[in-house]
């Protein structure tokens, strides 16, 4: 599909409940080739760049660079992870269980799993190292 361009006003920004967020824009007058370009968009995943200054050479080139990574439909393993400490804060803090920020609460959970599995790399490597061992 096409490139279009045009100017507008970020007339709103939303969080959802997912912890994505929702923009809205509003421009004037559109001609109505760029609405029909607009709706052949609509529900698609697309590139999107946005700035208040003049657009450069420069940025054309590195936009256009950038590859589109479209939604597969399933969250990727570090959204799942995020997600799940997510419900797990939630919960503890609907039960006044924490008062902690989710993300120092998610940054904690995160080093906790960190060092869990370095704990394991360690394991690994005294178990294929026997001379280690017997010099500890």
């Amino acid at each position: 599909m096409a490139t279009i361009q045009f100017n507008g006003y970020n007339t709103g920004l939303n969080q959802l409940r997912d912890r994505s967020w929702k923009i809205t824009l509003t421009t004037q007058e559109l001609p109505s080739e760029t609405v029909a370009k607009l709706a052949e968009y609509s529900g698609q995943h697309v590139k999107i760049l946005m700035t208040d200054e003049n657009v450069s050479n420069d940025m054309i080139m590195a936009f256009e660079a950038m590859e589109v990574q479209a939604e597969t439909g399933s969250k990727t393993p570090s959204k799942r992870m995020r997600d799940r400490i997510f419900i797990w804060w939630k919960t503890l803090k609907d039960q006044g269980m924490t008062d902690a920020l989710f993300d120092t609460f998610y940054l904690n959970r995160i080093e906790n799993v960190i060092e869990w599995i370095q704990e394991k790399i360690d394991a690994i490597k005294i178990d294929d190292n026997p001379t280690e061992r017997d010099h500890e």
